[in-house]
């Protein structure tokens, strides 16, 4: 606790230290606060990261023993010389679903629109009647200036009749790349009918979910119609499954492709909708759905992250200026850190975003923080870093408090009054913070050093946690414009006298302090220190 408390006095001197970098976490965490609020949820920013987590999600499609897909496809086209849907062959209809009921599915659902007259009508609709057959209406909107107005397909009667309420709607809510990723909100959908029919729990109808894909499309397994017509199909492959029947692929007529019932997936390309239906389905049946936290977490989580990041760059990454001088900041150096952050950052997101995925089925919009804010937090970084800013304070100055307290406030208050040069004395300069790293930090950020030499300041240099000798040693480590200034009647030290640390100080050129000369001494100091 006290090594937390401690990290967290430093954190807040450091951010303290330069505005910007308090500047900096505020717009990170904002700037992907306003994106996730501000941007709709169906432009690709917002869903770029599922689909990014979806298409290296493992396929699954082996897993998929419980639904067939019977496709109305080109194959059964040119294999019975009709098209089975455009026919309106109900009566073939009625043979196929009472042969699957025979062998056992478990329910059959027809993604085909039944809204017009066809052969064999009645034999469908007594097909039906066992309350397991789920069929589909369409809801179509008036084009033109004038009000739209809502047209609803339903099934001729007497399918409609025999249906007995078993009507789901074939709609989807595509996003504005004309891809589907969410489930069907609402009672209508066919797989919250499904739910109802076969009397299992439903699915929450007006929770958003996002559809789990097994794999690219024609991953589930699938017939050909004309294969489940043949008598001898076998029944183990119809046993126990609910079997969906609805257009495969693009159908062909006299004048080339027609019109299909195809929509683009997160795969880049285009699926049947009766496999979006399917994969709907087994999404609630083994509750595998993909779900999105609510908006108020999706905002602390992103609030949190874009703090910790701009925090971890522009504290940690701009280090590397600190141990160079004056106008010698390590552009390698530092661009070396950058990269490794936001290398570490880039991993740390791509495993944890996996893992929520793939084992709790969750996901959020990972696309802003990598995306938006971790290219503002870079920014910031790199202008803190190499534009640095003016330093509060225009020199440092270090003393022995025995003997030279009462000198170095002179000077530092002559030099303010005369020469308006800001001194930081640690006296009064420190503040809130922990001493040892927030003296450091002044002596790294501060461009001139002046260390008053008075009677015995180096007397206990030669001990290890002496604090003179420590600010001296940064100094002189960190290329500081350094100036001994010798208070009257004083003599630098001899090199041997001083430790090998430090020991480069007594080379330095010294000023020294006369009282009746004062002011020219006082103003000789203020020239060295701009300088």
């Amino acid at each position: 606790m006290v090594n937390l408390k401690r990290g967290a006095r430093v954190l807040a001197a450091t951010l303290q230290e330069d505005w910007r970098r308090t500047a900096a976490v505020a717009t990170c965490a904002m700037v992907g606060v306003c994106f996730l609020i501000f941007t709709d949820a169906r432009d690709w920013i917002y869903h770029a990261s599922y689909d990014w987590l979806l298409t290296i999600y493992p396929a699954r499609a082996s897993e998929v023993r419980d639904i067939l897909i019977v496709a109305c496809d080109a194959a059964s086209q040119q294999h019975l010389s009709r098209d089975p849907i455009e026919s309106k062959d109900r009566a073939a209809f009625a043979e196929l679903t009472t042969r699957l009921f025979q062998q056992e599915a478990r329910a059959v659902v027809f993604d085909v629109l039944l809204d017009q007259p066809g052969n064999g009508d009645n034999q469908f609709a007594q097909a039906i009647t066992n309350g397991r057959t789920l069929l589909v209406r369409k809801t179509e909107s008036s084009s033109g200036n004038g009000p739209k107005i809502l047209t609803v397909d339903l099934p001729v009667d007497p399918i409609y009749t025999a249906a007995s309420g078993h009507i789901a709607s074939a709609e989807f809510s595509p996003d504005r790349d004309r891809c589907i990723r969410r489930h069907p909100l609402g009672t209508n959908s066919v797989s919250h009918h499904l739910a109802q029919m076969l009397k299992l729990d439903p699915p929450p109808a007006f929770t958003q979910r996002w559809l789990r894909y097994y794999g690219k499309p024609e991953a589930i397994p699938r017939k050909s119609y004309y294969q489940l017509l043949d008598p001898n199909f076998p029944g183990e492959l119809v046993a126990g499954k609910i079997i969906f029947i609805g257009r495969g692929g693009t159908p062909l007529s006299a004048y080339g492709p027609q019109q299909s019932d195809r929509y683009l997936t997160p795969y880049g390309v285009d699926a049947d909708g009766v496999e979006i239906h399917a994969t709907a389905t087994r999404n609630w049946l083994h509750r595998e759905w993909i779900s999105e936290p609510s908006p108020g977490t999706e905002v602390i989580v992103i609030l949190a992250w874009g703090a910790f990041f701009s925090i971890l760059l522009v504290t940690k990454g701009g280090r590397a200026q600190f141990h160079q001088g004056p106008g010698q900041i390590s552009f390698a150096r530092t661009l070396r850190r950058y990269l490794w952050l936001i290398g570490w950052s880039l991993i740390s997101i791509g495993v944890l975003a996996s893992f929520l995925f793939w084992q709790a089925g969750l996901w959020l919009p990972w696309t802003i923080p990598i995306l938006v804010q971790m290219p503002t937090a870079a920014a910031w970084a790199v202008w803190i870093a190499f534009v640095p800013r003016k330093p509060r304070y225009d020199v440092f100055i270090s003393y022995r408090r025995r003997g030279g307290a009462a000198f170095v406030r002179l000077v530092q208050e002559k030099l303010y009054q005369d020469h308006g040069v800001k001194a930081f004395v640690d006296v009064d300069g420190l503040g809130s913070g922990e001493f040892g790293p927030e003296l450091r930090r002044q002596i790294e950020t501060i461009p001139s050093f002046v260390f008053i030499v008075s009677d015995g300041a180096f007397g206990r240099c030669h001990e290890d946690t002496d604090w003179v000798r420590e600010e001296i040693k940064l100094a002189l480590n960190t290329n500081r414009n350094i100036i001994p200034f010798l208070m009257e009647g004083c003599e630098m030290p001899k090199r041997e006298a001083l430790p090998s640390d430090i020991a480069n100080f007594a080379t330095l050129n010294a000023l020294p302090y006369s009282h009746a000369f004062s002011d020219a001494a006082i103003a000789k100091l203020a020239d060295q220190v701009r300088t």
